[in-house]
């Protein structure tokens, strides 16, 4: 029988987790004065007119002087690097300068210095028509959710909101593709090798390396899954093959999921396509991949919300193709800041079955250690109507987690040919197709006819 803590000591809790986030608050706050003090002296500097002391060689202008003073006087003063000096005054000059509201929200405590560091880094990489409203829905975000969230949204919005020119881009970056070790920040005989190359490639190699630990991993083998990942890809390019004890007598293949808005196959929307744990890719490899697909998976989408519109079943355990799309919605365990992928989570009933069906918009993806928390702690998760997630902390704080969208909003008036000008534009379809090992040359098949 489970008994209720005590209100007393439930209050306590709550109210010592409170003060931590006072604590929280005014530090944030401090570090948005810091920042204003920091371009204070940049200014401050500047006005001393320094010049080149030197006697000879190429001259330093005035603001190279000031700037390198400044650094190494912040370095020096605060027992930072000067990379961080620099990162510093960096971030504060564009917090003081273009993102005014991110460095009001630092003030009132409303984000800390981490999220506003993200929002500086990925919004002043953005032409300067377009930093407003990245800085603007970011903020939005930097309140809700974790940093890590934060950062991996913000990469990809930064990535979509320059797709005009990725194509180029895209294919310049391709021609730097190259292996590398790096040994520079280990000391106990470990480095680290990488391929540095186009997105796909590299996801689909993951995505192999994942399926043959998960083979290896089923068949008894006492490693963990990271450690599997990385003896399994030693060995391939070592020896060309798995010859590890346990492993599959199946070729295991590779495969990518990659999401293509139908309007924008239709040319009737510039949104850009989405290759899972990575983002948005460029029209190119998104075509290339699309044309090759073996099969496509729709998904029926609110027009404006972007929310995913389904049915459920009647039975308890989803079929495979009810489980792929549940991943690719979610993409990662739905506990509040986790970022395990969702094909290593359980697939959750949100509304514990049979009361609650079994479809797309009741499962969530919970990875193991999280599965366990909801049922085993005072965590509880409420799923309202519109896919809205509510989560209640143990200390009973309550926090609304929006549905994920897997489609912008459509715009209200899309121009199809020999419409009526009064007509609403269609519900918006994403297809979603998986990519065996990067480029495959199978064609398209009818894999998706009814029922979906």
């Amino acid at each position: 029988m489970i008994t209720e803590p005590d209100y007393r000591l439930v209050s306590s809790f709550r109210a010592a987790l409170e003060e931590v986030h006072e604590v929280s608050r005014q530090i944030a706050s401090l570090q948005a004065e810091r920042a204003r003090l920091v371009t204070v002296a940049q200014a401050a500097g500047r006005a001393l007119n320094p010049v080149d002391r030197s006697g000879g060689g190429p001259q330093w202008s005035t603001e190279a002087v000031a700037r390198r003073e400044l650094t190494t006087e912040l370095a020096s003063a605060e027992n930072l690097s000067e990379r961080a000096a620099y990162a510093l005054i960096e971030t504060s000059h564009e917090l003081a300068e273009t993102f005014v509201h991110t460095h009001r929200a630092l003030y009132s405590g409303e984000i800390s210095l981490r999220h506003a560091e993200i929002i500086v880094q990925f919004g002043s990489c953005l032409p300067d028509e377009k930093q407003l409203d990245f800085e603007l829905r970011m903020l939005e975000l930097a309140k809700k959710q974790p940093v890590h969230v934060l950062r991996t949204k913000a990469s990809r919005e930064a990535k979509a909101a320059t797709m005009e020119d990725a194509v180029e881009r895209h294919l310049h970056a391709a021609e730097t593709r190259n292996t590398f070790v790096d040994s520079t920040d280990d000391d106990a005989g470990m480095s680290v090798f990488g391929i540095r190359q186009p997105a796909v490639e590299n996801e689909a190699i993951r995505d192999r390396l994942h399926r043959f630990a998960l083979a290896l991993k089923a068949a008894g083998d006492p490693r963990t899954i990271t450690q599997l990942h990385a003896d399994v890809a030693s060995d391939l390019l070592l020896n060309g093959h798995l010859s590890m004890p346990g492993a599959p007598a199946h070729a295991v293949r590779a495969h990518v999921y990659v999401t293509v808005p139908a309007l924008s196959l239709l040319g009737f929307s510039d949104e850009s396509a989405s290759l899972e744990g990575y983002g948005p890719i460029d029209a190119l490899t998104a075509t290339r991949l699309t044309v090759n697909a073996p099969y496509f998976s729709r998904v029926l989408t609110d027009p404006a919300t972007g929310a995913v519109i389904t049915a459920g079943v009647t039975r308890y355990k989803p079929d495979p193709r009810m489980r792929e799309l549940v991943d690719l919605i979610h993409v990662t365990c739905r506990f509040p800041g986790c970022t395990r992928a969702a094909r290593d989570c359980d697939a959750d009933h949100n509304v514990p079955f049979p009361q609650g069906e079994t479809s797309i918009v009741n499962l969530v993806p919970q990875c193991a250690p999280h599965h366990k928390v909801k049922h085993k702690t005072a965590w509880q998760f409420i799923t309202r109507a519109d896919g809205t997630m509510i989560s209640i902390s143990p200390s009973g704080h309550t926090r609304q987690h929006d549905p994920p969208a897997l489609a912008k909003p459509a715009p209200r008036r899309i121009s199809f040919p020999d419409a009526p000008d009064n007509v609403d534009p269609p519900a918006r379809n994403w297809y979603r197709g998986t990519v065996d090992e990067g480029v495959p040359s199978s064609p398209v098949t009818g894999a998706d006819d009814p029922p979906f």
